[in-house]
Formats: C-alpha cells, sequence, structure tokens
C-alpha cells in the first residue's frame, strides 16, 4: 500500500547552529530508556525496519547513535542514527518527540546533538528521509538546514506477507507506464539499503 510521499533531505555539517552549546537535557540513551519511548516509537514508525532488539544493541553499536531527550528527568523523545563511511553521512533513522512534550526545542536539540557527532566523525552531511505530510517534521529539517535531495513514493507492505527467506527472491515492480519490461539483478536488499532508494523518484 502506499504510505505517502516522502523526501530524502541533506544537511552539510558544520552549517550555522551545529556548532551550538550542548543541550543537557539530550543525553546518551541507556538501556531503561527503551521501555519508556518505545512505544512512541512504535506509534511513529509502524514497521520499523531497525527492529527493537537491533535498537537496543545500537546503544552500545560504534557506528550507530542512540539519544534520549528527557524533561523533568522523564524519557521524552529519542533519535536512532548511523555513521554510514561508505556515503560520507550521517544518516538519521529515527527522531521522535512525545506529543506532550513537543515544541520544546527538543527535537532540535536531538538533531543538532546528532550533527555534531556526525562532524566530530569527519562527516561531510547529514540525511535522513522524512513523509512530506509531516509538516512539522519537514519545518524542523528545514530550520536545521537540510534541503530536498530528491522526493518519491513511500510504500509499504506487512511484514507478515512479506517471505524474504528464499535464496532468490523474485520483486515484480509495476510502474503503470506502458508495456516495456526489464529485469535487475541485485545481491543489496539490506534494510539501509531499500530505506535510502525509497525516496528516489526513478
Amino acid at each position: 500500500m502506499v504510505v505517502g510521499r516522502t523526501g530524502l533531505a541533506h544537511a552539510a555539517l558544520g552549517d550555522a547552529g551545529t556548532s551550538s552549546a550542548a543541550d543537557p537535557r539530550i543525553s546518551p540513551a541507556r538501556s531503561d530508556d527503551l521501555g519508556q519511548w518505545l512505544p512512541l516509537h512504535h506509534g511513529l514508525f509502524p514497521g520499523s525496519y531497525l527492529s527493537d532488539d537491533e535498537i537496543a544493541a545500537a546503544i552500545s553499536d560504534g557506528p550507530r547513535l542512540v539519544l534520549t531527550a528527557r524533561l523533568d528527568g522523564r524519557p521524552a523523545g529519542y533519535l536512532v542514527a548511523k555513521d554510514d563511511a561508505t556515503m560520507d553521512e550521517l544518516y538519521v533513522d529515527y527522531l521522535g518527540v512525545d506529543p506532550a512534550a513537543r515544541g520544546r526545542g527538543l527535537g532540535r536539540a536531538l538533531l543538532r546533538h546528532a550533527m555534531r557527532w556526525g562532524e566530530d566523525r569527519g562527516r561531510r552531511r547529514a540525511a535522513l528521509t522524512v513523509r512530506q505530510d509531516r509538516a512539522e517534521a519537514l519545518s524542523l529539517y528545514l530550520q536545521c538546514g537540510f534541503q530536498q535531495a530528491r522526493a518519491g513514493v513511500h510504500w509499504r507492505k506487512d511484514r507478515a506477507k512479506v517471505e524474504m527467506t528464499a535464496r532468490e527472491v523474485v520483486v515484480t515492480v509495476d510502474l503503470g507506464a506502458g508495456s516495456a519490461t526489464g529485469w535487475v539483478w541485485t545481491n543489496d536488499l539490506t534494510a539501509q539499503y531499500v530505506h535510502e532508494n525509497s525516496a528516489y523518484s526513478s
């Protein structure tokens, strides 16, 4: 089914705003944070390409960053990102803030903390994918220096209906644009690769 139009956005690291002082409300996530913000994550990103176990493992995984935003000592937001050396970028997998805590700058603080982390690791840009019907998120990203790089349509199929265990998997794509056919063979159907390409318009 079609979930909505998406855009892949980029921001150069080192832009104004990323070098501001660290926000004390933002800290590396702890294992006991997950039980408090995973329900929020499930609501914002149903069918997440990272499982709960993968997010938990990422807390101690060097190439990934997992942050928690706190208000009054309680988790109120989170961010998961990856240091992608191949693309020379920080890729933001997920960013979410509890609706009751929005409007207090937590999303911006999480994003800026992550961008500083990417800059410290020598990456030249940050990237993320966002649904174009999420006005608040789009506004935040624009304020933090992101610009749309590509746009496309995001599709999702219920995980329970997807069979990917066979050695050879055939994926049929109907573009609804004529009768021509073609074949593409690939050995890379990893979650990150598919997520990156979901934002392409062609």
